[in-house]
């Protein structure tokens, strides 16, 4: 079962893509890797990595919204002494998708006009930042607990495949959260 576009809704907006759910033999396969190394004992790197193939058997073609191939690389500083200090940098790097159905849908602007609405071309791949830090303190017999994220440090323009908003809207851009936890 697969969701794949199969016509358009006009609104007072315009037209709009209409998705319905498929059934079909289909192939998938890829894999998942996740790599961690410990410099010493306070630095260390990870790599997650992930690739999926989705193939539609009976069309004989691809599966359209499977994700790209990404890769999540952090390095990490971890200090117990400095108020269990942990700082992370995190590169997140997602290619272009090219491997997807065309599910294109052509439209009528007049009698002899059509216009096609693009359902199908994946955007372009991204590469984001992130950050984030973490400390704990103890003030008297309780502990505090800080942390900072910054999502996409440098407020990178994207659009991804699988958010079906991406015809419409950019992902994210930056976004800073803190989090106190109080316990007692």
């Amino acid at each position: 079962m697969f969701l794949a576009p199969f016509g358009t809704q006009q609104t007072n907006r315009g037209f709009f893509p209409v998705w319905e759910y498929r059934q079909t033999d289909a192939a998938l396969y890829g894999f998942d890797t996740t790599i961690d190394y410990t410099f010493n004992s306070n630095f260390s790197i990870s790599n997650r990595s992930s690739l999926t193939i989705g193939e539609d058997l009976t069309q004989d073609t691809w599966i359209i919204d499977i994700p790209p191939f990404n890769t999540v690389t952090s390095l990490t500083y971890n200090n117990e002494k400095w108020h269990d200090l942990t700082v992370r940098l995190t590169s997140e790097l997602v290619f272009e998708q090219t491997r997807f159905p065309d599910y294109n849908i052509e439209l009528p602007v007049s009698e002899n006009d059509t216009i096609v609405l693009d359902t199908s071309t994946p955007p372009p791949g991204y590469s984001l930042w992130h950050f984030s830090l973490k400390n704990t303190f103890n003030i008297n017999s309780n502990t505090l607990s800080t942390s900072v994220y910054v999502d996409n440090v440098f407020n990178t323009t994207y659009r991804n495949y699988l958010n079906q908003m991406r015809f419409f809207a950019d992902d994210l851009g930056r976004t800073v959260r803190l989090q106190l936890q109080f316990n007692f």
